[in-house]
């Protein structure tokens, strides 16, 4: 999951591939599965703590890090899951399509915008709590509840 919010599929086989990956190349350890299941999330980045990058500090001395791939670059060449059913924008949707509703009566009787609702529908806008709450109680007149599974 990106900062974004969006759920997105990364194929690293296929992302070895594009970056023409060879022996000489700090990602060439990555191609062992087991080396490549030692990755953790640090700060919301992917790291490889098994995975050395060598580079010079200010300095001048040799220092190590994890190797750690560029979000940007990971995101560029990532696929966007739109079938995730719990999905703030899909449910919203969903919803409102079930009640009758088009968007520019759930953004009035949420006090929001036509433009919003079918951002946040396609995901492509983050959505506060309190707005969620807002649509979901107001627009919808149902109560919001929030599950973890």
């Amino acid at each position: 999951m990106f900062n974004n919010g969006e759920k997105r599929k990364i194929d690293f086989t296929n992302l070895f591939n594009i970056w023409e990956v060879g022996e000489p190349d700090p990602e060439y350890g990555l191609k062992d599965p087991k080396a490549f299941k030692q990755l953790t999330l640090d700060n919301g980045t992917l790291s490889w703590k098994n995975i050395s990058i060598s580079l010079i500090n200010d300095r001048g001395h040799e220092q190590y890090y994890p190797y750690e791939p560029s979000p940007e670059s990971l995101y560029m060449n990532s696929v966007l899951i739109e079938d995730d059913p719990y999905l703030p924008g899909k449910l919203i949707r969903e919803m409102r399509l079930t009640m009758g509703m088009g968007q520019q009566e759930l953004a009035e009787k949420s006090g929001t915008t036509k433009n919003y609702i079918s951002r946040i529908e396609k995901n492509r806008s983050d959505i506060e709590w309190i707005t969620l709450r807002k649509i979901v109680e107001a627009g919808f007149g149902k109560r919001l509840v929030l599950k973890f599974e």
